[in-house]
């Protein structure tokens, strides 16, 4: 599923993205 990869990249690459 790329979906889930997609998503790991996004939160790896922006953290502060969840903590918002």
């Amino acid at each position: 599923c790329y979906v889930v990869l997609f998503l790991q990249v996004m939160v790896s690459a922006n953290p502060w993205l969840i903590t918002r």
